[in-house]
């Protein structure tokens, strides 16, 4: 754990080497939708003990030729994608529903009406990631194509427009992508 400049604290990578199934991304061959993972988050008694996810770490696809095969064998069908955190309850679900590619064209309405967050790790201590105004960021290949995606996170209950409790977070973001299809952290969008 580290703190930074904001007085906040921040996971290491050795906190990460210090937990055998942490900071990964567990690809799951599950076509549960954000919603389905919501669902079954709200039926457990503690979400966040680990034992739902338990169930399906031993489908985890581990090795690249495995993820290679079933790619090629279900092509279209869906998958998770599970990101566990150090702690016990710091898992983010991204069911198969929860990233999609944008056109300019189909993120332009999104992004003209959003903040674009150009600081790092929520403290906005390095101006220098600011995108400088005589640069247009198009002649190098980005801003052409966006990523978007949303998660289901079930350390963070929250409560939606009915009040009625979720996992699934509020908001979603926008990255930026290059042509090569490399995703670019920041500066994004959160709307």
């Amino acid at each position: 754990m580290t703190t930074n400049q904001g007085g906040r604290d921040y996971s290491t990578g050795a906190d990460c080497v210090r937990h055998e199934k942490a900071c990964s991304v567990w690809f799951v061959p599950q076509d549960y939708t954000n919603e389905q993972w919501d669902r079954m988050f709200l039926a457990e008694k503690d979400p966040t003990d680990g034992t739902l996810l338990a169930k399906y770490l031993k489908y985890e696809i581990k090795q690249p030729d495995d993820l290679k095969k079933y790619l090629e064998h279900y092509e279209s069908k869906g998958f998770s994608l599970i990101i566990r955190g150090y702690n016990q309850g710091g898992a983010s679900i991204y069911g198969s529903d929860c990233c999609k590619v944008l056109s300019i064209k189909e993120a332009a309405p999104i992004i003209k009406n959003n903040t674009l967050i150009t600081y790092l790790e929520g403290a906005s201590t390095f101006p220098e990631s600011e995108i400088p105004k005589n640069i247009d960021i198009g002649n190098y290949g980005v801003g052409n194509f966006y990523f978007s995606y949303s998660e289901v996170s079930p350390g963070l209950p929250q409560w939606d427009e009915n009040k009625e409790k979720t996992y699934q977070i509020d908001f979603s973001y926008i990255l930026f992508m290059n042509n090569c299809g490399d995703v670019l952290w920041q500066p994004h969008y959160i709307y």
